[in-house]
């Protein structure tokens, strides 16, 4: 039987996600309310929650399980990835605009060129509420003091304290994707998108690696510490300059944040976790082989400097200055940053919506028929699964709907993942044992 909890919080990746998450569990608990926290990776459904919180809700399909089964009207969407290419910032058909019912959930933003963008692309800004992003909460205040150090990340590590740390935040997930993620990037962007991206992803890491290699030899008291995206598979050119140069870590553990606070300088080539290191005031670079089309950048990095070529990238590699690269009004833009903390207004909001109708989704005759069809089906399937037993139900199923490969593969990307993005409770209670004594001073 599930449990019935007031909010039920779902993430994607833990590594991304879970420390800032864990923020709005720990207040929302500090004020009374039961919380569940469930990945999307995890096939079950413990929790029967009067408010939804979701990682992501472009499309019905995010939370539309969850609407139908437990017959939630309250939904809100964190939306953890708000920065997108510059073509999709006024393009009334781009993949990222919200669809569906959607439209009718609360969405948490990190500024007002986010809020821009959204509504531009058909959201009624009633739906919205700009925030800031929850992360950031994390770089400063009374958290900033919980960033793990350099001496423990050292010990942790077997790094060389002494040494100067440099990182890279890598954003190359397309060179070493997998069966599902090729599969859904290409269906969500297209054919040619893909292909470009690709090829400039390989090309570029293939410059920035040489690039590394030489700084690596020139310079030995300083370590490269690579810190590839969530999404980002095990690679061997990788593993063989991590065995080839005793000064260069690929390391994918903790969030960022500790990474950065930690290290002497960081590189970034693409990565939207520039938020971190302009936060956290560090000296850094982007680094560009490749010119990047301006419809496909961010349009937070146009017009920046970056690091061309490998003489600059030597010339410039001891130099520990802090550039101002990023345009800060167009930084404030995009991140805003209020005087409180951003968890705490989100958690007024959750808080409002369990309360009160004020945020629920509002569904017309037409709307509520449809909604009450698909709610009376999933309850079935469910009912059918319990009665008979999930593995020969799917049994069933797959007789009388052949099994597709890229099913098969996605099945298998999820049990790859799955570690890698789930928490156990050993990661949720070392967070809490960190923060939970700040959020209940």
């Amino acid at each position: 039987m599930n449990q019935k909890v007031d909010f039920l919080i779902r993430y994607e990746h833990k590594i991304r996600e879970l420390e800032s998450v864990m923020l709005l569990k720990l207040e929302l608990e500090r004020r009374g309310y039961t919380v569940g926290l469930v990945c999307n990776y995890e096939h079950r459904y413990d929790y029967e929650p009067k408010v939804l919180i979701v990682p992501a809700g472009y499309y019905t399909e995010h939370f539309m399980y969850e609407m139908c089964k437990y017959s939630i009207r309250k939904i809100a969407n964190l939306q953890l990835e708000q920065l997108f290419q510059s073509r999709n910032e006024e393009n009334l058909d781009s993949p990222f605009n919200i669809y569906g019912y959607g439209r009718k959930i609360l969405h948490f933003l990190w500024g007002k060129q986010v809020q821009h963008r959204l509504c531009y692309g058909g959201l009624d800004v009633a739906h919205t509420v700009i925030t800031g992003q929850l992360n950031t909460d994390l770089l400063r205040g009374k958290f900033k003091d919980q960033l793990i150090t350099k001496e423990t990340l050292a010990c942790r590590y077997n790094l060389d304290f002494q040494k100067k740390w440099y990182l890279f935040l890598s954003s190359f997930a397309y060179c070493n994707m997998d069966a599902i993620q090729v599969h859904l990037t290409k269906k969500v962007l297209g054919l040619e998108s893909y292909n470009y991206f690709k090829q400039l992803s390989d090309e570029s890491r293939d410059s920035i690696l040489r690039w590394f290699q030489n700084a690596l030899m020139t310079h030995p008291d300083t370590i490269i510490i690579y810190r590839p995206h969530p999404d980002e598979l095990n690679d061997e050119q990788l593993m063989q300059m991590v065995r080839d140069y005793p000064n260069f870590y690929v390391i994918a553990d903790l969030a960022m944040k500790h990474w950065v606070n930690a290290c002497d300088k960081v590189y970034n080539w693409y990565s939207t976790g520039q938020v971190d290191v302009v936060l956290l005031h560090k000296p850094y670079r982007f680094l560009r082989p490749y010119v990047i089309k301006e419809d496909v950048d961010y349009k937070l990095f146009l017009g920046m400097d970056s690091i061309k070529d490998a003489q600059a990238f030597q010339d410039d590699f001891t130099n520990m200055e802090y550039r101002d690269i990023i345009n800060k009004s167009l930084f404030d833009s995009y991140y805003y940053i209020p005087q409180n903390y951003i968890y705490q207004n989100i958690c007024d909001y959750l808080e409002q919506m369990l309360l009160t109708d004020k945020y629920d989704i509002k569904l017309n005759f037409k709307e509520n028929l449809y909604v009450g069809l698909l709610t009376n089906k999933i309850r079935l399937i469910d009912a059918m699964k319990k009665s008979i037993g999930k593995n020969l139900f799917m049994n069933i199923k797959n007789m009388l709907k052949p099994v597709r490969s890229i099913d098969i593969e996605f099945q298998k990307a999820i049990a790859d993942n799955f570690d890698k993005n789930v928490a156990n409770q050993k990661d949720i209670d070392e967070i809490e044992a960190r923060l939970k004594p700040l959020i209940y001073e």
